[in-house]
């Protein structure tokens, strides 16, 4: 399966996922934070240490991915200020600029040259991170991406 395929079926799920996310309550996502029943893991050394924490493995997310995020993000620091975007973007203009940066990235690996001088994968990851952030902390505006019978405000057949 090509690079570009697996992107498109990771957007699909992405965009199946919003579709559930007006079904789901937010509190889901940290139900078992403070699980104080938790069963102890024991090193060699002896000692103990709770397995809370197997749920979320931090250790295995890629370091090279996250220096590129965090290229973005102080590219976006610059421009905009610290922490503007948790301002909230609603998530039709984020999804625009993802899709944007998608479709560069993918213009790139077909035609072998570099589009520009961003980091179009390090973008379209930022996106998805902002709607994650924006779903769990909010503000979560969906701007035009509203059920069609919904549209512009009026109820549609």
């Amino acid at each position: 399966m090509t690079i570009s395929l697996k992107v498109g079926k990771m957007l699909g799920v992405l965009y199946s996922y919003f579709n559930r996310m007006e079904e789901q309550k937010l509190g889901k996502y940290f139900e078992n934070d403070e699980n104080q029943n938790s069963k102890l893991k024991t090193f060699k050394s002896g000692a103990t240490r709770s397995e809370d924490a197997e749920a979320e493995r931090f250790d295995l997310i890629s370091p090279f991915a996250m220096r590129r995020m965090a290229r973005i993000m102080a590219e976006g620091a610059e421009t905009h200020g610290d922490a503007n975007w948790e301002l909230g973007v609603p998530l039709d203009a984020t999804l625009n600029h993802l899709e944007r940066h998608l479709q560069l990235w993918k213009e790139e690996k077909k035609s072998g040259k570099k589009i520009g001088k961003d980091d179009h994968m390090a973008k379209v990851a930022w996106g998805a991170f902002a709607i994650m952030h924006y779903e769990t902390a909010g503000p979560l505006d969906y701007g035009s991406l509203v059920p069609y019978t919904e549209f512009k405000g009026k109820k549609v057949k």
